[in-house]
Order: C-alpha cells, then structure tokens, then sequence
C-alpha cells in the first residue's frame, strides 16, 4: 500500500524519484494520469485494470462519464521505475498539474499523487482548517 508524504525534485529530464517504500508496490508497472484537483494520479497497474473496467462500465450516453473518461485515460501512461527509483513524468502532464522542481508526493493506499509543492501546502492547510467538517459530510468511518 501507498502510505505518507515525501517532499521531491523533478530533474531536468523530468524524472522524479519513488519513495523507497513504494518500490515494492510498483514491480508490477504503473500507471500515471491526470488527477483531481490539478495533482497526478499513480496506480499500480492492477488497480488501474480495475478502474478501467468500472468507467467501462457507465454508459458514455452520459456527458459527465464522457468527461470523466476524457480527463483520467486521455492522459494516462504506462511508466516503470528505474534502476535509481525515479519514473519519468511527460511534459503534458507536468504542465497541467503546474509542477516546478519541487514536488510533494502523497500515498493514499491504494494509489499515489504527486502535487506542485506549493499546490500541496494549500491544500494541507485547508485540510487542517476544515477536516472535521469534511468527515461530518461524509458517511461515519466505522473502524
């Protein structure tokens, strides 16, 4: 599983380094696509299949099912991590999440995102500011 937070660099190729932790997690391939909230999206190729089969599973009669499929596989590549850790992230994709050198990477489980460094911060501190508020809106967490 894809568990907590690291601060990165992209280098001038555009490559950026995996946590140590999530190498394991990724010997099977992953796959990178255009997240929510301006962040990239990293899955395990296994829970990318399985995503792939649930969109394939609403009907593209429907406008928003269409753009949902336009935003997250328009986007998407297959990428391998090599030998020194670090996947390649495309300029497309580097542009539309506006990542500069610095990058903050986030495991959520199942799946990885990896934000702009100042994206991320906002984001954090919203978090911090409304998170009670988030978990009331949402069904309770039973544990």
């Amino acid at each position: 599983m894809f568990l907590g937070e690291f601060e990165q660099i992209i280098d001038d190729t555009g490559c950026v380094e995996i946590p140590a932790r999530f190498r394991d997690e990724s010997s099977g391939g992953l796959v990178l696509t255009r997240g929510f909230d301006r962040c990239l999206q990293v899955f395990k190729r296994s829970t990318w299949d399985r995503l792939v089969r649930r969109l394939n599973e609403l009907s593209i009669g429907n406008a928003d099912v269409r753009n949902l499929r336009r935003l997250v596989l328009s986007g998407a590549i297959e990428v391998d991590v090599n030998t020194e850790g670090k996947i390649s992230i495309p300029r497309n994709l580097r542009t539309y999440a506006e990542l500069g050198e610095r990058v903050a990477i986030a495991g959520l489980d199942t799946y990885f995102e990896v934000w702009s460094d100042e994206r991320w911060q906002h984001v954090q501190q919203a978090l911090v500011d409304q998170g009670s508020l988030i978990a009331q809106r949402i069904e309770p967490l039973n544990g």
